[in-house]
């Protein structure tokens, strides 16, 4: 695929095949991206391309320059993104440091609330007196 047919596939991925949208949020002049996209197939000049990755931060430079990877940075790892592999925890310090705070917490309650079931002294049920 050469740049000129991956500029396109942008428009259609982002724009819906809209070329006078893609060219109102990169800037590009429609008569340039119609040059670039059209019969006469132009090279797009740096600018060009500056002007299509300012205009959609999501598009992977590389793809757009080479086609290697994907289109799309977040797909590509050139952005970081959120992993969807379990996350291992267990040698994480600060988080060990909360689990102790919370089992700590979850004792200190069981107390209370045995001391708030227990009964009642009679002598504590008396007002104390100034």
């Amino acid at each position: 695929m050469e740049i000129n047919q991956r500029i396109s596939a942008i428009i259609d991925l982002m724009e819906k095949g809209k070329q006078k949208a893609f060219a109102s949020k990169t800037g590009i002049p429609t008569t340039t991206l119609s040059g670039i996209i059209g019969v006469r197939q132009s090279d797009p000049s740096s600018k060009i391309l500056n002007c299509i990755l300012r205009g959609y931060p999501d598009v992977s430079p590389e793809w757009l320059l080479t086609g290697r990877g994907n289109n799309l940075r977040s797909l590509s790892g050139n952005e970081p993104i959120l992993s969807e592999q379990p996350v291992d925890w267990s040698n994480c310090p600060i988080c060990k440091e909360k689990e102790k705070r919370i089992e700590d917490l979850k004792e200190t309650i069981a107390i209370l609330r045995a001391q708030v079931n227990a009964p009642v002294a009679e002598d504590s049920t008396k007002r104390i007196t100034a």
